[in-house]
């Protein structure tokens, strides 16, 4: 499956963006914690094929993901294959075995925001610890994604092109520079 989104940094407050995009028909559907833990391995490096491999744990429940390299487009477009884990521990274990090692976290809570519309349209508000408010939105034809940023651009926000782990271990480095 492709995954086609834009990302943005909230740079005003985020009910002024929640309250434009009930104005637009959306409706707030899920509230979700999310922690997601991503892996590196000695033998390649997902930083340098722009890949990543990722285990989420959200609310009750756990997902392990692989995103491809990211394609270059106005909208990030890239693969993305996710599987639901049923034993979270044990795929853990699994990881570590074949030399998988946890390299960060990402914690944040993601409100989820769908369309009267086209239910397959989604808006997330992220907080992400440590790093601020986010917005994704999420749709499967880069149009719809362009059309509802330009709508929400007005509300305050910046395109970002890093992923969330990109910020997270800038974050750590810039941490680690200072202190």
């Amino acid at each position: 499956m492709l995954e086609r989104e834009i990302k943005a940094e909230i740079v005003s407050k985020p009910e002024i963006i929640v309250r434009k995009l009930s104005e637009m028909g959306f409706r707030l559907s899920t509230v979700k914690r999310q922690v997601d833990i991503y892996y590196t391995h000695p033998c390649f490096n997902f930083k340098e094929r722009d890949e990543a491999l990722r285990l989420r744990l959200e609310n009750d429940e756990a997902f392990l993901t692989y995103k491809g390299p990211r394609r270059k487009r106005q909208v990030k477009t890239r693969e993305e294959i996710e599987a639901k884990i049923y034993e979270q521990d044990k795929i853990r274990e699994i990881l570590e075995r074949l030399g998988f090692r946890a390299l960060a976290e990402v914690r944040k809570v993601r409100k989820v925001f769908t369309s009267s519309q086209d239910k397959k349209l989604k808006v997330m508000l992220d907080y992400v610890e440590g790093l601020g408010y986010f917005l994704e939105i999420e749709a499967e034809e880069e149009k719809t994604i362009q059309t509802i940023y330009s709508k929400l651009q007005i509300c305050g926000l910046r395109i970002v092109h890093k992923t969330y782990l990109e910020m997270i271990l800038e974050h750590k480095r810039n941490q680690n520079i200072k202190g």
